[in-house]
């Protein structure tokens, strides 16, 4: 209806007045009319003798273009982002060749870092087994090489220097069993979580 009357007024039919107050507060009508008329200028120019419409078919025909073309570009932009979505996704789970992800255990009668291929433990520290008389000797072997912060009755926390975890182990095998061994190899400061379990 407001496509035919600006149509119409273009031909010089039409109400002037409330085709201004239509162009000055409808944003839509004012861009169709000056696609509209200069379509008419150009086809007068042109000196075409076309037949009656031509300007809104040949509107109506260069809108579908530009409306087929924006739905390309946007299909063509979802399906990017979607892409860049799944490869940082994906990319989360692929780890850094350069990075090492090896578990360290302590050998039998060495106390040489060894990688193993078992899958993480969820905390790093070790198990010692002791006769209930002997729980002051190794807490105070513990306290010589580091700091040490009861957790509950059998957990401790233990800070000390990486360095001396060797000697530490060796002491603490002198008068105990020592098991679980799960250190990651480190220099400087570690925090451990060590379990003290009395032989019944």
């Amino acid at each position: 209806m407001m496509k035919e009357k600006i149509s119409r007024y273009i031909d010089g039919e039409g109400d002037k007045e409330e085709m201004e107050k239509l162009f000055k507060t409808n944003e839509e009508a004012r861009k169709y009319f000056n696609e509209l008329k200069e379509m008419k200028d150009v086809l007068s120019r042109m000196k075409v003798n076309a037949p009656p419409n031509i300007e809104r078919d040949v509107l109506y025909r260069i809108r579908k273009k530009r409306r087929r073309l924006a739905y390309v570009v946007v299909s063509f932009a979802v399906v990017f982002l979607i892409s860049v979505l799944f490869l940082k996704i994906e990319g989360l789970n692929i780890k850094n060749p350069g990075e090492s992800t090896h578990i360290y255990r302590t050998a039998p009668e060495k106390h040489l870092m060894l990688p193993t291929t078992k899958g993480p433990s969820p905390q790093k520290g070790f198990d010692i087994t002791v006769s209930k008389n002997k729980n002051d000797k190794i807490i105070e072997i513990l306290k010589r090489y580091g700091t040490i912060k009861k957790q509950n009755e059998n957990t401790f926390l233990y800070t000390l220097d990486s360095e001396k975890l060797p000697e530490v182990l060796d002491k603490l095998k002198e008068i105990a069993k020592v098991t679980n061994v799960n250190v990651k190899e480190e220099k400087g400061p570690i925090t451990l979580i060590i379990k003290i379990h009395n032989n019944r």
